[in-house]
């Protein structure tokens, strides 16, 4: 199969705009703070802030672009990646970029480059992006449009914290 260069057209996408400005395609996300707790489980990742006492839970094509974010790689990186999925749509880029501004709107992450971000950064060439969309029986993902599942049904119990409670009376 042979491989589709996709800069011309992210090139041609307008800015991403977020509260603290525009982002590219080349920009990278950190996490917001230390009290957003994340965990990846098969296809799911699940991420607590426990600061505000909300928790999500991302499934398939998400739980993907969040462990992607996480690794330091690039927007434009990530949907190169999905373009590759089984049934991607022409919207990819769009629902992506819909989707970082939601995660940054949240407050779970920022734009930010950070030594760590560098490190983990599993960048892969052009020609590596395709063998990359196939899970581990060697079978093509499928994309499913992302989506921010978001539950604050335990935001109390979540911000109850009685260990740090007891700690400020000492």
């Amino acid at each position: 199969m042979a491989m589709t260069d996709h800069s011309e057209i992210l090139r041609a996408l307008p800015p991403l705009s977020l509260p603290n400005g525009a982002v590219t395609g080349r920009s990278r996300f950190v996490l917001t703070h230390s009290r957003i707790m994340h965990e990846t489980l098969a296809q799911e990742t699940l991420i607590i802030n426990l600061e505000a006492g909300i928790f999500y839970s991302l499934e398939l094509s998400a739980s993907v672009i969040w462990q992607r974010l996480i690794d330091g790689l690039m927007i434009e990186e990530i949907i190169h990646e999905l373009q590759n999925y089984q049934g991607a749509s022409a919207h990819v880029s769009q629902e992506v970029q819909l989707f970082i501004s939601q995660l940054v709107s949240e407050g779970l992450l920022t734009v930010g480059d950070s030594p760590t971000c560098r490190e983990n950064s599993k960048a892969l060439p052009p020609s590596d992006a395709a063998s990359h969309s196939t899970g581990e029986a060697g079978l093509t993902q499928k994309y499913y449009p992302p989506h921010l599942n978001r539950f604050n049904d335990l935001q109390n119990l979540l911000l109850a914290d009685p260990i740090h409670e007891l700690a400020d009376a000492f």
